[in-house]
């Protein structure tokens, strides 16, 4: 490139240029900029080591509630999103009566129309945002990661093939999962996966179908939500 702009003198030196590059950005030395570099390395790799910690003490506390063992079977779930789960939902059996109260709370169901099962219901935009965001982090990698066959992904395929989009058959899921939480909670019974799942195993997705799930999942979320507001309204 040099050679094609003329410049022959610094062609002649493109290997010393290369050296210096290795070491060097080219900017002249300034102790401000440097200093702050400095600092906000340091500052960078000590809140990590914190978030580390804090985040190893908060699963270690999750574990530890009676509560947990309950539904820590929970499929692509984790301490940190159960846990949210957990805090959110309170005591299940004093604060609601019934699975509809519980599951209107996560803004996912707002009462039924005629039958009396999840599929014939109206969904809210309204409830615990912290709850709502859980389930769907719960319900999404169910629905779209996981290869195999479970209720979840059969319900949201039978929505979708129905003429929902996917953000309106989405809440449908997370309604159910979310019933499912509240009956173990409620009645001090153990989710097991065998049984929701009929026997069928999981099957995760590759670990690169996983990442993309994950960079879009907060993405999702918010669209989802937009168009609940739209259904509210």
């Amino acid at each position: 490139m040099l050679r094609q702009a003329g410049d022959y003198q610094h062609a002649h030196r493109a290997s010393e240029l290369l050296t210096l590059a290795r070491d060097s950005s080219g900017l002249m030395p300034d102790p401000g900029r440097a200093w702050r570099l400095e600092w906000l390395t340091r500052f960078l790799l000590d809140n990590f080591q914190y978030q580390t910690e804090l985040d190893k003490r908060i699963k270690r506390l999750v574990r530890e509630r009676e509560d947990y063992p309950l539904i820590a079977d929970v499929p692509y779930s984790g301490p940190n999103t159960l846990g949210v789960i957990l805090a959110a939902s309170g005591d299940v059996g004093s604060r609601f009566s019934n699975y509809r109260k519980y599951v209107a709370y996560t803004g996912y169901f707002a009462g039924l129309r005629k039958s009396q099962t999840i599929d014939r219901t109206k969904m809210s935009n309204r409830g615990n945002r912290d709850l709502k965001r859980a389930y769907f982090q719960i319900a999404a990698p169910l629905v779209w990661f996981d290869k195999g066959s479970n209720p979840y992904k059969e319900l949201f395929q039978r929505k979708t093939a129905q003429g929902k989009e996917w953000y309106k058959a989405m809440p449908c899921v997370c309604a159910a999962l979310a019933r499912h939480i509240y009956h173990c909670l409620k009645f001090n019974d153990p989710y097991d996966v065998e049984k929701a799942f009929r026997g069928s195993a999981l099957s995760p997705a590759s670990e690169e179908e996983w990442l993309d799930l994950g960079t879009n999942l907060e993405e999702n979320f918010e669209v989802m939500g937009a168009h609940l507001c739209q259904i509210e309204g």
